[in-house]
């Protein structure tokens, strides 16, 4: 077993719990897109450009905006989260399952709002392994990668930060985890050209599907016979 032993498994929500290739979160930043466009008339181009230097200073499109233009976030989460989970996501048994064996409790720590994280949990069928959700609104709109954010979640789980495994797809954030003091699964690619971070995770998988092995050898799962 590990020297300190893992009491919490710290999930992300898009892209982590479902593969990419569903095309949710494409739709998600096409939502942000359309709303800078609304909002401020930018072609193309410049919204890119104003999203990565946005992500880059603050973490997330949204970091920027309320700094910058004091936008109002109800309106802004609602806006970009209008995407048709229950059409894109399909219930995930297999999942469900691995995440009932999981010895330590599970915990959703997302960028997303409520709403929108309630309802990716509901549509994969893995709602009822998650007893505690961490989100942009009761977060108080401080999202990953900014350390202040790790701080919360760990005052509120009245934990260490090496009692906690970390498991996300973005390397920023994954890094900031890694800064925290979390131990980490970097979960696709390892380098983000957005942010520009490379991430060297202590655990690197191609999909949350191959986390049974790291769980395993973290110690973490029970067997099918102790469920």
């Amino acid at each position: 077993m590990a020297e300190n032993p893992i009491r919490y498994v710290l999930f992300d929500v898009d892209d982590t719990l479902y593969h990419p290739s569903t095309g949710v979160l494409r739709l998600l930043d096409a939502r942000i897109e359309a709303y800078l466009h609304q909002r401020f008339g930018l072609p193309e181009a410049e919204l890119v450009q104003l999203r990565t230097e946005y992500w880059r200073k603050y973490g997330t499109t949204l970091g920027g905006l309320l700094v910058e233009h004091q936008v109002d976030p109800t309106e802004y989460l609602a806006f970009i989260h209008d995407v048709p989970v229950d059409t894109l996501l399909q219930p995930d048994p297999m999942l469900d399952q691995l995440l009932a064996r999981v010895r330590a409790e599970c915990v959703i720590f997302s960028n997303a709002a409520e709403a929108h994280v309630r309802r990716v949990l509901q549509r994969l069928g893995i709602a009822p392994r998650f007893r505690r959700l961490f989100y942009i609104e009761n977060l108080d709109y401080v999202t990953k990668p900014r350390a202040e954010a790790f701080r919360r979640v760990l005052t509120t789980l009245q934990t260490d930060p090496a009692t906690c495994l970390f498991v996300e797809d973005s390397p920023a954030n994954v890094r900031a985890a890694q800064e925290a003091g979390m131990r980490t699964v970097q979960v696709g690619e390892p380098f983000d050209l957005r942010s520009g971070v490379h991430s060297h995770a202590d655990y690197q998988i191609s999909d949350i599907h191959a986390l049974e092995p790291v769980l395993a050898a973290l110690g973490l799962l029970q067997s099918l016979g102790e469920i």
